[in-house]
């Protein structure tokens, strides 16, 4: 039997929570926008993973996100001097649809 992915939230602080959808198998987009606190924008981070973090965070002046940062870079997902601010919820792409 194939193991399920456990989500997680990654906070500015560095505080990682995981995370279950309420119905238990995906997340609702009210439940994506309740964790990054607003429009949810989605990268894919290769491997059937995503990362979702709130599309306006640098607009809104949220905190830097140094090791939701660290994740989206490494994997290649960001261009040098860019970074992610706000909490950031990663999972695997079949838990959004």
């Amino acid at each position: 039997m194939k193991k399920s992915y456990q989500p997680f939230l990654i906070k500015p602080d560095g505080e990682k929570q995981e995370v279950n959808p309420k119905n238990g198998t995906d997340f609702s987009l009210e439940e994506l926008q309740g964790f990054v606190g607003g429009h949810v924008q989605i990268l894919h981070m290769g491997r059937g993973e995503l990362m979702v973090v709130d599309e306006e965070g640098k607009l809104k002046n949220l905190p830097h996100n140094k090791d939701a940062t660290a994740i989206a870079y490494f994997r290649g997902r960001l261009f040098k001097g860019d970074y992610i601010v706000g909490p950031a919820l990663i999972c695997n792409k079949s838990q959004i649809k």
